[in-house]
């Protein structure tokens, strides 16, 4: 593997996501100024501490190079490395992390914000709050859900884009399709075993987000217990916002949003 920060945006990819990385060699990959193949970084916005100075993280910024898509769960990251992942087409999926108004694909082509994001969370919030009364419990199991979901719509995403490209390594661009063309009825879902994981997906260009489906459960002390079947989120509230904040921010970075069918 080598260690060089550079990467070519058709390059064939190896068909694993990259996730689990430090926050340095993450951070050396999105600044593509940084002097990742040896010695000390020359990019000098880098604070010192986020810089991939070790041996460690220059190897690891080389994963990037060949990896067929970024899982990260840190809204954080998901903002800083946008620019870079798009320029590289090399699709996040921030599995309801990040900006909500990624969801507009025409101006984020490469962000994936499936099953949901912070926005429409909050309006399936206020919907269950609507319909019900009660404490809220710590969702301890947040974590792992979100793990399974990522590895669950990240292979699946690989799958659909092999059936049409052929098994072999894939471009960043040709997991975009994948991810693009991702189809998940209840019965794939139950032969799966994800049943009840996440609702009915279909996403296109553009859909990003697959519906933002909800569903909601409370610990009772013992278990957790399902209250509600998936709820939908206010759409007509968030969508109006979401693309008002993706134009924006296509004319502060001088994008020109894509055309989708």
């Amino acid at each position: 593997m080598g260690t060089t920060g550079k990467s070519s945006p058709d390059a064939p990819r190896h068909p694993w996501p990259c996730t689990g990385l430090p926050p340095q060699a993450i951070l050396a990959w999105a600044r593509d100024g940084a002097n990742v193949s040896g010695g000390e970084s020359d990019a000098t916005d880098v604070p010192v501490m986020v810089r991939a100075r070790s041996r460690r993280a220059r190897g690891l910024v080389g994963v990037m190079a060949v990896a067929a898509a970024m899982q990260l769960a840190n809204a954080s990251l998901v903002n800083a490395l946008i620019d870079r992942a798009t320029h590289d087409r090399l699709p996040l999926l921030p599995a309801a992390g990040g900006r909500g108004d990624a969801s507009d694909e025409r101006v984020f082509p490469y962000v994936f914000t499936i099953p949901t994001h912070f926005w429409s969370l909050n309006t399936a919030k206020i919907r269950f709050i609507g319909q019900r009364a009660g404490p809220e419990g710590d969702v301890g199991t947040a974590h792992w859900m979100r793990g399974m979901l990522r590895a669950l719509l990240t292979t699946e995403a690989l799958r659909t884009a092999m059936r049409h490209f052929g098994n072999q390594p894939l471009t960043g661009a040709q997991m975009q399709w994948g991810l693009e063309h991702l189809s998940l009825t209840p019965a794939a879902l139950k032969e799966l075993g994800a049943e009840g994981l996440l609702p009915p997906i279909t996403l296109s260009c553009r859909d990003h987000e697959g519906g933002g489906g909800v569903k909601f459960q409370q610990w009772d002390g013992t278990q957790w217990t399902v209250l509600t079947d998936w709820m939908a989120p206010d759409q007509a509230l968030v969508r109006p916002l979401v693309e008002a904040s993706a134009a924006k921010y296509a004319q502060e970075k001088g994008i020109t949003p894509r055309d989708c069918p």
